[in-house]
């Protein structure tokens, strides 16, 4: 079981992260949207790809290796 220091620390992170991936998404609206359709899915697949594995790579780092 997850010790609520903890749990409030990956909630905490989770949150900001969140605020993170939305600038992300305002800083590369552009290149996902004014493109050609096989680019658009190369970029917004490239772009979640990154986001979901520094997000698993941080919270591993918080929980020590503990996932929920």
């Amino acid at each position: 079981m997850i010790s609520l220091s903890l749990q409030l620390k990956i909630i905490l992170f989770s949150w900001i992260y969140g605020i993170f991936i939305y600038l992300v998404y305002r800083i590369f609206k552009k290149a996902i949207y004014d493109v050609k359709i096989i680019f658009r899915i190369i970029n917004s697949f490239s772009i979640i790809m990154g986001v979901t594995l520094v997000y698993f790579f941080f919270i591993e780092k918080i929980a020590y290796g503990v996932f929920h």
